[in-house]
């Protein structure tokens, strides 16, 4: 939802973005189902808000995402070839993210004298179901359920700490370890 959300900021730093993106293709299926030659065309622009905050003498931040969608499916279902144009609002997120090791909360100043270290960070970022969904629609902008995301990064800044990736003669290269789990609730 931002740049480098495990990054170290200084307190209060805000983050806007506004992202575009435009994709076309075919879309796989699952043989079993009465699709095929399913073909997508898609633009979407989102909107999203980030700030950093203090938590417990550690540095975190909270993040806000709003997609529009704007697209085209075509197939044949059914063994009849079929088109459909939706737009409207996707599945909004939310982020929590904290850093747990190596990122104090600091100020502008205390930030620009602080010496980076290994970053170990958390997140959970939690889909709300707003996007456009009916029941009787083949295609939809919104999954009508709600799902969630915890990671955590393990980043080492060249040279810090115990890991130190070496390729070749006095060639040191950061190093990040990173893991993820996924659940969604039903989709009645």
């Amino acid at each position: 939802m931002e740049p480098a959300a495990y990054s170290r900021s200084p307190l209060g730093t805000q983050f806007v973005l506004l992202t575009y993106a435009y994709q076309n293709g075919e879309i796989f299926t699952d043989s079993s189902l009465p699709l095929r030659d399913v073909r997508v065309k898609v633009s979407s622009a989102s909107l999203a808000y980030g700030r950093t905050f203090g938590l417990a003498g550690r540095q975190a931040s909270i993040g806000f995402f709003l997609p529009y969608l704007k697209g085209r499916a075509s197939g044949t279902v059914f063994e009849e070839r079929q088109e459909v144009t939706r737009s409207g609002q996707g599945d909004a997120r939310v982020r929590f993210t904290s850093n747990l090791i190596g990122s104090p909360a600091l100020s502008s100043k205390e930030f620009a004298a602080y010496k980076p270290r290994t970053v170990v960070g958390v997140s959970i970022t939690i889909i709300v179901p707003t996007g456009q969904y009916e029941a009787v629609r083949l295609v939809n902008l919104g999954s009508n359920r709600w799902a969630f995301s915890r990671n955590w990064d393990c980043r080492n800044r060249q040279g810090d700490g115990p890991w130190k990736w070496r390729p070749g003669p006095g060639c040191l290269r950061p190093t990040r370890i990173f893991s993820a789990a996924h659940g969604v609730s039903r989709n009645d």
